[in-house]
Order: C-alpha cells, then structure tokens, then sequence
C-alpha cells in the first residue's frame, strides 16, 4: 500500500496499516486504515529528535510544582525513546 507519510510528507511503501517507522525519516507514524477512513498521524519523532528535545529543555526548579511538571516531562520523554528502542528491537 503507498501512503504518505505525515512527518516527511514523502510517499512511502507499508505492507498494512499500523505502527510503523518512516523509511525516509526514521520517524514512528501511524499509517490508517482507508477503508476505516483513518488518517496517519505522527506517535513518536525520530530518537535524535526526541534526544535533542530532552536535552534542550529548561528544567528549572522555581517552584514545587514546577519540579514535579519537569519530572513528568523527562520521564514522558524518556518513555518515548525507550519504545523506539523496544519498537526497533522487535522488527
């Protein structure tokens, strides 16, 4: 089946719809289903990306609430690369 895919906006090959990475940009999208008029969307951006986001945030601890929204957004983003590794292990 070709489809787009919705990071790189390329044309790409998939065998059916699902999760699967982008052969062109590395990124882990969701390729729909047409017959159930699904649309492809972005999961996860590719591991650099992910990375670089991790890295480039201000964690600043102002305030108490504000420590405990940083924790949550690092583990939130280490979460993401961590299925990236798992997803790329299992293919």
């Amino acid at each position: 089946m070709l489809t787009n895919c919705p990071k790189c906006k390329k044309v790409i090959s998939v065998e059916k719809s699902g999760n699967t990475f982008c052969p062109k940009c590395g990124t882990y999208i969701f390729v729909g289903d047409p017959i159930k008029d699904e649309e492809n969307k972005v999961l996860f951006n590719t591991e650099e990306e992910l990375k670089k986001e991790f890295k480039s945030k201000q964690f600043e601890d102002v305030e108490d609430n504000d420590k405990e929204k940083n924790k949550k957004k690092r583990a939130e983003l280490k979460h993401k690369i961590n299925l990236l590794h798992k997803n790329l292990n299992d293919s």
